[in-house]
């Protein structure tokens, strides 16, 4: 039975980056210097992952510069969101964090931010499913060299990490073995050479080691492809020699009054 395994980010998917973006901007203090903090006003339609690795981490950088408490947070998150997102994070404050008290609880606010990310998904643990989805994904698959695949890889685990779900996450030496083995079998038997162990490298070591032999692949194809061209000139040469040697057989046979 074949299993439909869906991802919640799109992987290697670049969304534009030069788009306009709305800025939501408050002054506060770094160090005790004044400093203006820039946060963007996101709808969600560049993607979950970058609200989870480029607008949360600004807004907190903000919220701790200017020194908001809890209410303040909550309210201050609304005016840097828009469209589809505003809407699920009213619903959800509207639903579960409608008094003060509520709000006030530790760890409310987040928890609130990640039930709206849970929110733009149809996963109700959409952790589970990027992991599930990430152990059984294949470099072949994208049109990405090794390293940018691993440069890819190591962000998606970043905005899984946030996700709500059950799974715990994988460790690193359970992540450089489900990176090596999403590669193709010569580029694993390439891997097992190096006897390199999992648990004592980087992800970025499991990626270099592929990328040689990736480099080594390209330098090689060309020469195949000149080979196989060698060879269909070759069988076409051997093919119009029996074609032209039949013509002549058969001329001579009319010749003969054969």
């Amino acid at each position: 039975m074949k299993i439909d395994r869906q991802a919640v980010f799109q992987f290697g998917h670049v969304y534009n980056s030069d788009a306009k973006e709305k800025i939501f901007k408050r002054s506060g203090k770094v160090d005790g210097s004044a400093v203006e903090f820039s946060v963007p006003i996101i709808s969600g339609k560049r993607g979950i992952m970058h609200a989870i690795l480029e607008q949360f981490p600004a807004f907190d950088r903000m919220r701790k510069g200017c020194s908001l408490n809890k209410l303040q947070t909550f309210a201050t998150m609304v005016d840097c969101l828009s469209g589809n997102l505003q809407t699920i994070f009213d619903n959800i404050v509207a639903e579960e964090y409608d008094t003060d008290e509520k709000k006030k609880q530790q760890g409310a606010f987040n928890e609130a931010r990640m039930k709206m990310i849970t929110r733009t998904t149809k996963f109700e643990c959409p952790r589970d499913e990027q992991l599930d989805f990430m152990r059984h994904m294949k470099f072949a698959d994208y049109k990405l060299n090794p390293m940018q695949y691993q440069e890819e890889f190591s962000k998606t685990i970043r905005a899984t990490k946030e996700l709500e779900g059950t799974s715990t996450m994988p460790n690193l030496a359970e992540w450089n073995k489900i990176l090596a083995e999403s590669f193709p079998t010569e580029y694993q038997r390439y891997w097992l050479d190096s006897r390199l162990s999992y648990a004592t490298i980087t992800m970025l070591i499991v990626a270099r080691t592929m990328q040689t032999y990736y480099d080594r692949k390209q330098e090689d194809e060309p020469e195949a492809t000149e080979s196989d061209s060698d060879e269909d000139s070759d069988k076409k040469s051997a093919d119009k020699s029996k074609k032209t040697k039949s013509n002549t057989t058969k001329t001579g046979a009319r010749r003969n009054g054969i």
